[in-house]
């Protein structure tokens, strides 16, 4: 009766641990709604700090918050990033590595990219190209997103954003 009752404790925890286990390494769900429709990016607030003191050079920083917009002008989301500068300035401009999040209602997006800018102290705008940058992750609705997005100038403080994401893990 004893080795019954040993052997039925064992086979409930062997369960138990099994079912755990099947969690952890069972593929992703894909989300149903992880597109996002084109957007509107307004600048924000911009802050330079200048680690060094004589100029942009490597490790400076730029903190950035701004505000996403749908088309039809209804504010569908928030922008925060860090930008660090990776080298020093030269005829092209200077290097930056940026990452950074979208809040949406619905869940958080997280991307990164590098980019050239002009001027990083300039805290009145940001790039003046066409950016292609990296989608590597998010919660809520963009759990396992991937993918890219285009940031393109529309106006002085205005950029497009197009998405070409997936969330299917």
């Amino acid at each position: 009766m004893r080795l019954n009752k040993n052997i039925a404790i064992l086979s409930v925890r062997a369960a138990a641990i099994l079912l755990a286990l099947s969690r952890v390494a069972s593929p992703a769900v894909a989300q149903e709604d992880c597109n996002i429709p084109d957007l509107i990016l307004h600048l924000g607030e911009i802050a330079y700090i200048d680690h060094n003191g004589e100029g942009p050079t490597p490790g400076d920083n730029r903190i950035l918050t701004h505000s996403l917009f749908s088309e039809n002008g209804e504010e569908v989301g928030v922008v925060h990033a860090m930008s660090t500068i990776l080298n020093s300035p030269s005829q092209e401009g200077t290097a930056i590595y940026v990452k950074g999040v979208f809040y949406f209602d619905d869940g958080k997006l997280y991307w990164t990219n590098t980019q050239t800018l002009a001027n990083p102290r300039d805290t009145d705008t940001s790039t003046a190209d066409q950016v292609e940058t990296v989608v590597t992750g998010g919660t809520g609705a963009y759990q396992n997103a991937r993918g890219v997005f285009f940031l393109s100038p529309v106006e002085q403080d205005q950029y497009s954003l197009q998405f070409e994401i997936f969330c299917n893990g």
